[in-house]
């Protein structure tokens, strides 16, 4: 009984107050922001990873497809000077190559 009472005065406290409608009012607006928030951080998650995967193994391909083509080079000039030098197709390359590679690593 003695609670009832309690839970009477606070009820009646609080609607001469106002405190309760201001409390429960900011109270939903910020568990809404947060929801919203939550759910668009998910999605940026989820946009953010497809674009990843989209992006590996497209830099895989364009790497594998590199190589290849290197090679391609390489045999094709020794092709052209397999008389003189057997090897200098695949030294030409190798040297373009690593110049490349030094000129894009390099500050």
């Amino acid at each position: 009984m003695e609670s009832k009472t309690k839970e009477k005065n606070q009820t009646s406290h609080s609607r001469v107050t106002g405190q309760s409608g201001w409390k429960d009012l900011v109270q939903g607006f910020v568990v809404k922001m947060l929801e919203q928030m939550g759910d668009d951080l998910a999605k940026r998650g989820h946009v953010w990873i497809k674009q990843l995967k989209r992006k590996s193994v497209g830099w895989i391909l364009l790497a594998s497809g590199t190589v290849f083509v290197l090679i391609a080079l390489s045999i094709f000039i020794n092709a052209l000077t397999q008389d003189l030098f057997p090897w200098v197709g695949y030294s030409i390359v190798g040297v373009v190559a690593l110049a490349a590679g030094y000129a894009l690593t390099k500050e």
